[in-house]
């Protein structure tokens, strides 16, 4: 996840070069963007934190 308007790690000198250097398989890369600053809207970040639990470890189970 990354912000479009980042003012310490701009998109084109520092997002787009490390994204392209991480070690993960093609199929498991995406990268999403957010019209904001520095911080990621909470909101949005949970939301994709939760979702890729959900999809790499499995939904989660009730405890008995």
């Amino acid at each position: 996840m990354f912000s479009v308007y980042d003012f310490f790690y701009p998109t084109a000198t520092s997002q787009e070069p490390m994204f392209k250097l991480l070690g993960t398989a093609p199929e498991h890369k995406l990268r999403k963007t957010y019209e904001s600053g520095h911080a990621i809207p909470r909101n949005a970040m949970i939301k994709e934190v939760v979702d890729w639990m959900d999809k790499y470890w499995g939904p989660p189970t009730p405890r008995q």
